[in-house]
């Protein structure tokens, strides 16, 4: 529970500071549009930066396993398909 408060204050922390960031920013002279352009820039950027330096490894993990998962789906594919024609060799088509 205290985990998930700490989450939301953190959360609105970074709303609050986002939108002190952009109001100074157009004060400075910078257009609106602008100051959110820099705003959501440097938030792509913490987010690209967090990606390659921890969850990278965690994506490409999960995107093994998967492959592993259709691999196996595939061979009980190809399974399934030679145990129906075998039965069709034997029984023919009913």
């Amino acid at each position: 529970m205290v985990v998930i408060i700490f989450a939301l204050a953190a959360l609105l922390g970074a709303m609050l500071l986002s939108a002190a960031l952009v109001a100074g920013l157009s004060e400075m002279g910078l257009a609106i549009h602008g100051a959110l352009l820099v705003i959501g820039l440097f938030y792509v950027a913490i987010a690209a930066v967090i990606y390659y330096a921890s969850l990278r490894g965690s994506v490409d993990k999960w995107r093994r396993r998967l492959d592993v998962v259709y691999q196996v789906s595939a061979s009980f594919d190809r399974l399934s398909q030679q145990a129906v024609a075998l039965v069709k060799k034997f029984v023919g088509d009913i």
